[in-house]
């Protein structure tokens, strides 16, 4: 992807357009994210242990216990409790709208813009945040830390 502000101006517009559409609203839908993202952290796990090591003197073990198997282990917990949590559930009803039912059906929350994640912080809290649709975009290339 192109760096130059149009480039990401357009993802991001295409990223609202889906949101607004309500294609992130079903269940498959959700499900495959985090399937690409869980296959994503897999493939690259190397790259990734290369570079937490790099900019932030993690091992090997270290990198996959508090960052990679951190994410990897919050996905399946999410894949495993998804449906339960995009049921509507009942909540009561103020006494001015009775006999009225109500409900609470949990909707995604949008698209997060100006993102910007950085190699020289944590893995967990740039990809963490499940929920919304994120344009995260690196930072410009730095020179790494003595």
């Amino acid at each position: 992807m192109s760096r130059a502000p149009g480039a990401i101006v357009s993802v991001f517009e295409r990223l609202q357009q889906s949101y607004v559409l309500g294609k992130t609203k079903t269940y498959a839908w959700r499900k495959a994210q985090l399937e690409a993202l869980q296959r994503m952290l897999s493939e690259n796990e190397a790259a990734f242990v290369e570079a937490l090591n790099a900019d932030l003197g993690k091992s090997e073990a270290e990198a996959f216990t508090t960052e990679i198997g951190f994410l990897l282990s919050d996905i399946q917990h999410t894949k495993k409790h998804l449906r339960q949590w995009m049921k509507a559930r009942k909540v009561g009803t103020p006494l001015v709208a009775q006999p009225a039912r109500s409900s609470l059906q949990p909707e995604p929350l949008g698209t997060v813009f100006g993102c910007l994640g950085s190699l020289l912080g944590s893995l967990g809290l740039l990809l963490g945040p499940l929920g919304r649709r994120v344009l995260v975009s690196p930072p410009s290339p730095h020179p790494r830390p003595p």
